[in-house]
């Protein structure tokens, strides 16, 4: 299939990453950087701080943009100038920023207003979704981190993306917190068939959840495999992950 350039891509394809490649202040952030994420997959972008993770996904939003290579979501490449692709993704980038002091519900009106969402029941349903019914109209600034995170994931699925973009979602959760955040990314995607696309460094939670994995290093890719692939050949993502980092320090 054909984009509105001519220019051919996969039909199953959510994200693409073509030939990426950046520097900054003279040295290079990102060096040939190819990734495939199909449409529906859960796919972990792994790496210690400092590989390239958050780079990358700066990209998606045109926040930081390539010295050369090509940024392909949902068959539009994305350029400088602004694209309609961004309605159909939600995300999760860094740590999430509310109103503190207003209530949960006003803060997710307030982005319907920015999103031109008119209907307002889809608040109450997605409260209903990530487990805080009741809790509409207490102030932020009174919320968990555990439920701050959740309420950032109901505020970008309130486009009903068909992309779902988390950099390091689980980062200060405790391990009750994870659980849940997990379980929840989960039944997204197994509900709505939503493509997720996280960055994380924590190998345990990455293979109870993703599909497939990504492996960057040093601004590098390493591996882009099935989880199922990896489990095959080196019995656990920790041993997979290991092997191929050790010596690249």
């Amino acid at each position: 299939m054909c984009n509105e350039e001519g220019e051919y891509y996969i039909m199953n394809d959510a994200i693409l990453f073509k030939n990426i490649n950046k520097s900054l202040s003279g040295k290079k952030i990102l060096d040939n950087v190819n990734i495939k994420v199909r449409k529906g997959e859960i796919y972990a972008l792994l790496g210690a701080n400092g590989a390239g993770k958050t780079s990358l996904i700066k990209m998606i939003y045109n926040i930081l943009v390539p010295d050369s290579g090509e940024v392909i979501i949902l068959g539009e490449k994305i350029k400088k100038s602004a694209n309609k692709v961004y309605k159909k993704i939600g995300a999760i980038i860094e740590v999430p920023v509310f109103y503190e002091r207003m209530s949960a519900f006003r803060n997710l009106e307030i982005y319907c207003d920015y999103m031109d969402i008119s209907d307002r029941r889809c608040i109450v349903d997605i409260f209903e979704k990530i487990g805080l019914k009741g809790c509409e109209k207490t102030p932020v600034n009174n919320y968990s981190l555990g439920m701050k995170q959740r309420l950032a994931l109901g505020r970008a699925l309130l486009t009903k993306p068909e992309i779902l973009v988390l950099d390091e979602p689980i980062n200060g959760l405790d391990p009750i917190g994870i659980n849940q955040f997990r379980e929840f990314v989960l039944n997204i995607n197994k509900q709505y068939g939503t493509t997720i696309f996280i960055s994380c460094h924590i190998l345990d939670e990455v293979a109870k959840m993703a599909d497939k994995v990504g492996i960057m290093h040093k601004g590098i890719m390493l591996s882009e495999k099935y989880i199922q692939e990896i489990i095959n050949e080196s019995g656990s993502l920790e041993e997979y992950y290991m092997s191929l980092v050790n010596g690249r320090a």
